[in-house]
């Protein structure tokens, strides 16, 4: 106890257990907010040579989001950000959505100098997922499991 009749916790104890528990409070406040800001429209994040940056959300609003709308919006924001030089872009990433796919089909015909590409950490996250999955991938799951009991 305390001066103050208040339970201490030695140092390990706030290097660990209140480091973690202060860090999902963060994390589970930070995704409530960036989950209702997605639910309303569209992330778009800005990559550049000094880093990347959270860019502005595009609302939705009563648009459908088709490849047409994705294209259209990108362009847009790449006519934004170059200031009218869209051939000073040299490309997007974006999450492997078959609507997002048909933008960049779309983009890639009109601006052929982009560099357009579904997001890597996406697609891996979805492998991992399908193969531990056993009604996808029953062997490789087996598997798995086998590696678990071993950890």
């Amino acid at each position: 106890m305390g001066r103050l009749g208040i339970k201490l916790h030695d140092e390990k104890w706030y290097r660990t257990t209140a480091l973690d528990r202060a860090d999902a409070e963060v994390v589970e406040k930070t995704q409530a907010e960036m989950k209702e800001l997605m639910e309303q429209g569209v992330g778009i994040m800005l990559a550049t040579d000094g880093g990347a940056a959270f860019l502005k959300v595009i609302r939705l609003g009563t648009c459908s989001k088709d490849g047409e709308w994705i294209a259209k919006t990108h362009i847009d924001l790449a006519m934004e950000v170059t200031k009218e030089k869209p051939l000073h872009l040299l490309g997007m990433i974006m999450d492997n959505t078959h609507a997002n796919w048909k933008g960049m089909r779309i983009m890639a015909e009109q601006y052929p100098t982009w560099v357009l590409l579904g997001c890597v950490a996406h697609a891996l996250s979805l492998l991992c997922k399908n193969l531990a999955d056993p009604t996808k991938c029953p062997g490789v799951a087996a598997v798995l499991k086998v590696v678990q009991t071993w950890l």
